[in-house]
């Protein structure tokens, strides 16, 4: 009788025990809870942190791109079939290219490595997703310069400089093609290559930083934010675990197309200006 009653008294502390600290558990702040691993937020489907990683934007969507080129190829094949001139329509077409390309491969580029609050990963994983909406605008503006030298006809402007009409559009025309070839051999080929090789310095800048400690004052907000961040780039890390990296000089090789595409570009607004103005 006695054994008996020393073991359940025995297990009536320990469950009181368990209890205590299970209501303890339940009663501490949300910060000092563990942090949930990046595993399951990625890989359990079921989970009901899921929700959060659909919400995760680490790459521009498809769909969102795709608006971007419709949205700039219908107004500038719209402004080539409703100018009065064809040299009105590919020189204001030109010119709204060449002015995309200097304000963000010459300008905002190289103008938030500046900042001094702005790390070097979060700048690139900025510049990566800025350049593919670039390629976006720059292809549409392309379908309408297309559509002004190729599609449609060559309606009369005035013959300032004793040059038939036929004569400049294929002066024109080969000037377009410059930028045109550029634009392909970057959407094709480069910019892929150096989104590729961002995603590994964002990665690589990841692991080497330590893992942050959230002190007393941390609130949901910045919990979540920790969370998803952690698994965006871990979603990069599987995406793009054994491909190899693209060489640097494919950088080098970007800039000089954009360099070569601003020359073709302000020729080609230079003299399909000349002869409307």
């Amino acid at each position: 009788m006695r054994l008996s009653s020393a073991a359940a008294l025995k297990a009536s502390s320990a469950e009181d025990s368990g209890s205590d600290r299970d209501e303890g558990a339940h009663s501490l702040p949300a910060y000092i809870h563990p942090p949930i691993p990046v595993e399951t937020l990625v890989t359990h489907p079921h989970s009901h942190h899921q929700k959060n990683v659909s919400q995760l934007p680490p790459e521009m969507k498809n769909a969102h791109r795709s608006v971007l080129f419709f949205a700039y190829a219908s107004a500038s094949a719209a402004l080539a079939t409703t100018l009065p001139a064809t040299a009105a329509a590919v020189a204001l077409l030109a010119t709204v290219w060449l002015s995309f390309v200097f304000a963000v491969s010459f300008t905002e580029a190289w103008v938030k490595f500046r900042a001094p609050t702005l790390s070097k990963a979060a700048a690139v994983d900025a510049g990566r997703h800025v350049f593919a909406a670039l390629n976006s605008v720059e292809s549409g503006l392309a379908v309408g310069l297309v559509a002004a030298l190729v599609v449609l006809r060559p309606r009369p402007v005035p013959d300032l400089f004793l040059i038939p009409l036929s004569s400049r559009l294929d002066v024109w025309r080969r000037l377009a093609a410059i930028p045109l070839v550029s634009l392909v051999l970057q959407v094709s080929w480069l910019t892929p290559s150096l989104d590729r090789r961002a995603r590994e310095l964002i990665v690589s800048s990841w692991k080497k930083k330590k893992e942050k400690k959230l002190n007393g004052d941390a609130t949901a907000e910045d919990r979540e934010e920790e969370e998803r961040a952690r698994a965006a780039v871990l979603d990069m890390e599987l995406r793009d675990g054994g491909t190899p990296v693209p060489p640097a000089w494919t950088h080098a090789v970007y800039v000089v197309l954009e360099a070569v595409k601003v020359v073709s570009l302000a020729l080609l607004v230079k003299s399909a200006g000349r002869s409307f103005v």
